[in-house]
């Protein structure tokens, strides 16, 4: 890289006076405490922080003071897919917030560094693919060390130039911010002129005859082939949709997250293009209008023949619209946990045909402003990252440097007497910037831990196996039944349970596996679970595991004699090694 002359190149672990991972939750405190955690969704792509989907935990005091996040400090995703892995942006929240294990928490010495230009600078590596070449690799799993973080290189700017930089960085947010507003604008605008030709949605106060949905189309769930993941039924040339496309496009959807084989689709739900579909689990009630054919899995209904008197458009916006207003209201229950009952019971009106059209015609406007927007979006984000990559370089601040050398000169030596300072030997050559520093070393592993035969259990498990046990203890809580493929790919896939397993393969080949490993170790219970086929009252054994049962003060007796097992079987194999049996 070349850098200009009054720039160094340094690590990040020179310029941070703490560099912390976060913790995970602790058993049945998640959404029952007060306390907001940061974890991998709050960070968004365009290097934000994002309260969307917040969770709530209870913390310690001792975590509190430990985990606590702070204006100014820079919030790191160190565990993600290799898409995800390395995004960064500035905490600036108010009230008090602590962050997962998922995170890493920088705080920045302030003379050296502005917050503002290191998180600028790790969004941009992670915007080019570089964070993912330093992670170490599970199974599509991706995680970045702290000795790793600490050891990226860091062109560093005197603090006067990289605030001239995160100054024009910010003009650019603003731009995108501006951006965004308008579409906000343009969405709010809509509302009004359906208010205007409908009413309020909630008190129909126009009268409008009202339709239950199961009485004005057929209601039909989608459906998944099994096994998940297998290729003889997925990656084919048959679009299936997915949550995150409707989260993606909004009113009219493509499917273009996933696909299925011929084989595979004869066994899902098929959708005809201007098809109504309803999303029942990960965003209960969000609606969208199919722009082509596709199939929609076990996690989408679809309206199917819907009555002449109504138009797909109004129906999927007002279906929208009611969304919304409950979940502003609190009184949202009919959008969670949806089944088809609930779907068909839902209540909308049906106001003159006319009106309808009028309104789809206005939609239609919008739709192609919407994807004019959609198009310099594009543009603009091109040119942001160019901006960015000139900016992280020098050759943003070319001209600004010639008419502040002297100040960037006393700036830039002040730098250099702190880094000393800091233990670090550097040769600053102008375009050659052959800067050097010592390897940063990593920490000490904690090894007293009050329960060393658990943790050291704990310490072999793979990134993999240690979510696949979290999200049977903190968010299953119960036995799951393998053997019952309904049951096992929820376990497996659903988004109100299955979060933690975001960015793995979580194929049910893939999750049993990891489940038997872990009751190998002696961390939870595999056991069978009688069941009787209704057809020929038949017993069979259906496999099942569950997380270690506590004793009702906080005692893990099971855990205890689960482990003793353990232990025995393997000095048990030991033994027979040692006796040629």
């Amino acid at each position: 890289m070349r850098l200009p002359e009054s720039w160094v190149e340094t690590t990040v672990g020179r310029i941070v006076v703490d560099l912390q991972p976060g913790f995970a939750q602790k058993p049945g405190e998640e959404d029952e405490g007060t306390t907001p955690q940061i974890r991998t969704h709050n960070i968004a792509p365009n290097g934000t922080i994002t309260l969307a989907g917040i969770k709530h935990i209870t913390a310690s005091v001792k975590e509190l003071e430990r985990y606590s996040l702070a204006s100014g400090d820079v919030v790191f995703n160190n565990t993600n897919s290799e898409e995800w892995v390395g995004k960064t942006a500035v905490f600036d929240q108010e009230g008090e917030y602590v962050f997962s294990n998922h995170m890493t928490r920088l705080r920045v010495h302030t003379e050296l560094v502005s917050p503002e230009y290191l998180a600028g600078y790790l969004q941009l590596l992670w915007s080019m693919g570089y964070s993912k070449t330093r992670a170490k690799r599970w199974v599509s799993q991706a995680g970045i060390e702290g000795s790793a973080l600490a050891s990226f290189k860091l062109p560093l700017p005197s603090l006067l130039e990289q605030q001239r930089i995160v100054d024009v960085l910010r003009q650019v947010e603003a731009l995108d911010s501006s951006r965004r507003a308008s579409e906000e604008t343009i969405q709010e605008l809509t509302r009004e002129y359906y208010t205007l030709l409908f009413g309020n949605v909630i008190g129909n106060d126009k009268g409008w005859a009202s339709r239950k949905l199961g009485k004005i189309s057929e209601i039909v769930r989608g459906s998944s082939p099994r096994p998940q993941g297998d290729p003889r039924l997925f990656g084919g040339p048959v679009p299936r949709l997915m949550v995150s496309d409707l989260t993606r496009d909004g009113l009219w959807v493509d499917a273009t997250t996933d696909s299925l084989t011929v084989e595979g689709a004869k066994s899902s739900r098929p959708m005809p293009a201007q098809s109504v579909v309803i999303a029942v689990s990960g965003a209960p009630g969000l609606t969208a209008i199919l722009n082509h054919d596709a199939c929609i899995h076990d996690g989408f209904v679809g309206l199917r023949d819907l009555n002449a008197e109504l138009l797909p458009e109004f129906v999927a916006f007002t279906l929208n619209l009611l969304r919304a207003k409950n979940d502003q209201q609190a009184v949202g229950a009919v959008f969670r946990n949806l089944t088809t009952d609930q779907i068909k019971a839902i209540s909308i009106p049906v106001p003159p045909i006319e009106l309808q059209t009028q309104f789809r015609s206005f939609l239609m406007q919008v739709k192609a402003i919407q994807q004019g927007i959609g198009e310099s979006k594009r543009v603009f984000d091109e040119l942001s990252h160019t901006l960015a990559v000139d900016a992280f370089t020098g050759d943003l601040t070319t001209s600004w440097r010639e008419f502040n050398q002297d100040k960037i000169t006393a700036a830039a030596a002040t730098r250099d007497a702190l880094l000393r300072e800091r233990g670090a030997t550097f040769v600053s050559t102008g375009s050659k910037s052959n800067v050097h520093f010592t390897e940063y070393a990593p920490t000490e592993r904690r090894t007293n831990f009050p329960r060393p035969r658990r943790h050291a259990l704990i310490e072999q498990l793979s990134s993999f196996q240690h979510e696949v046990w979290n999200t049977l203890r903190y968010e299953w809580r119960g036995a799951v039944l393998a053997d019952d493929p309904v049951v096992f790919n929820d376990f497996c896939t659903s988004p109100q349970t299955a979060w933690r397993l975001e960015g793995f393969d979580t194929a049910p080949i893939n999750v049993r596996r990891a489940l038997e490993q872990l009751a190998a170790m002696g961390l939870v219970r595999m056991f069978s679970m009688p069941q009787k086929d209704p057809s020929n009252e038949a017993t069979r054994y259906l496999t099942a595991f569950r997380p270690l049962r506590e004793d009702k003060d906080g005692g893990r007796a099971e855990e205890d004699v689960a482990l003793a097992d353990v232990i025995s079987v393997q000095a048990e194999f030991k033994r027979r090694e040692k006796g040629g049996m």
